[in-house]
């Protein structure tokens, strides 16, 4: 009988300290599974922050860099580009150009700001005669003058121009193919009323009378004289120019 009180208490023992080993062991086990769950939950939190944390870094970073790059490409725009060469080299970098002058630099910086001074906004006149080209044709008692004036506009607008005629009559005046508006100025000075910038043509038809003596032929005449101006005179044989022009050229027309 004590030996089988012995065994069950026995047994009871062993079932007592097996359940207390399987509840020992399922704590343990809960609570390190528990603990390496809060463990991966506390390094995933801490990674995801840690990338979030750096992305807004690098977010950040980025428009720095796109303001630093467009604030140092107009810096690069507007400084002007300085390249120093040794005085020893320099004939290296302008060997392909023969054409050249060497001047100090505080020169070419005068020369520099010459060059940037703002251009006059008006032209000094309006309008001008910028060339002329006459043909005068003579016989015994009148001269026919015919002119083409280049005439050039350098303003806006509706400009007199003066015209210095004198000694001659006028008979016929065409601006660009169309009867020109002439009109008498102070003076009595013809006026030439033209518009339109830009180049225009000044066709004149004159006739200028011939004062004879004994021996001698007069044409005394005044017609605009521009810096440009060319004079074609057409007369008989017998005549011999004593002034107010230079021969060029002579032609005789032997069958005349």
């Amino acid at each position: 009988m004590r030996s089988l009180l012995h065994i069950a208490k026995s047994t009871a023992l062993r079932s007592q300290a097996e359940l207390g080993n399987e509840r020992n062991g399922t704590a343990l086990r809960s609570q390190a599974e528990l603990g390496n769950e809060r463990n991966s939950t506390a390094l995933r939190s801490q990674a995801e922050l840690g990338n979030e944390r750096v992305g807004y870094v690098i977010a950040a970073a980025v428009p720095l860099i796109l303001l630093f790059a467009a604030g140092f490409s107009v810096a690069e725009e507007r400084s002007a580009r300085q390249i120093y060469v040794p005085f020893s080299d320099l004939h290296v970098l302008l060997q392909n150009q023969p054409k050249r002058v060497l001047i100090d630099k505080k020169d070419y910086e005068e020369l520099l700001k010459k060059a940037e001074r703002a251009p006059d906004r008006d032209a000094p006149l309006p309008a001008v005669i910028a060339a002329a080209d006459y043909s005068i044709a003579a016989d015994r008692h009148r001269a026919e003058i015919s002119g083409k004036l280049t005439i050039d506009v350098l303003r806006k607008g509706l400009h007199a121009l003066p015209l210095d005629l004198a000694g001659v009559g006028l008979r016929a005046a065409k601006l660009d193919g169309r009867p020109a508006p002439i009109g008498l100025g102070s003076g009595g000075r013809l006026m030439l009323f033209v518009e339109g910038v830009g180049p225009h043509l000044l066709d004149l038809d004159m006739t200028a009378p011939l004062a004879s003596t004994a021996a001698r032929q007069v044409l005394n005449y005044r017609l605009p004289r521009p810096a440009a101006a060319t004079l074609r005179l057409e007369a008989p044989g017998d005549v011999e120019i004593k002034g107010g022009a230079d021969v060029i050229s002579r032609q005789v027309d032997a069958a005349a």
